[in-house]
């Protein structure tokens, strides 16, 4: 898996994406913009962790289940290849320059296979369940 530091930015554009672009610039982190026609997609694929095996499966089962589903409605962040210490630098600064998201998710092997859109999902789902 590449441990290579990298956001997908779903639903962020104009100013705000700059800014982020910028700060991804500065701190050596690769930024993918994620275009609402590939919402649909696995995670791992857009962040280029995917193997060629794995596509075709993972395609096949995702565009029924995400046809579904509404599309991302909000900002929406995923990150992969940060350890702790980086994580924690990063929700910094992502506050201290207003780049505030709070559908934010780590790429995991459990979450991997999944669409944005269904990430998206869970991640409103969380937040409803803890009243925020």
């Amino acid at each position: 898996m590449n441990s290579e530091k990298q956001i997908l930015a779903y639903r962020m554009e104009g100013a705000r994406l700059n800014a982020l672009r910028g700060l991804c610039e500065r701190e050596n982190i690769r930024l993918t913009a994620v275009a609402p026609a590939q919402e649909g997609a696995p995670l791992a694929l857009l962040a280029g962790q995917m193997a060629p095996a794995e596509m075709a499966y993972s395609a096949a089962s995702l565009s029924s289940a995400s046809a579904s589903l509404p599309p991302v409605s909000e900002e929406m962040l995923v990150l992969s290849g940060f350890d702790s210490p980086a994580l924690d630098r990063l929700l910094r600064q992502l506050r201290e320059e207003d780049l505030g998201v709070s559908l934010k998710a780590v790429l995991t092997g459990v979450n991997r296979t999944w669409s944005g859109k269904m990430l998206c999902g869970e991640l409103k789902r969380e937040r409803r369940a803890h009243g925020a």
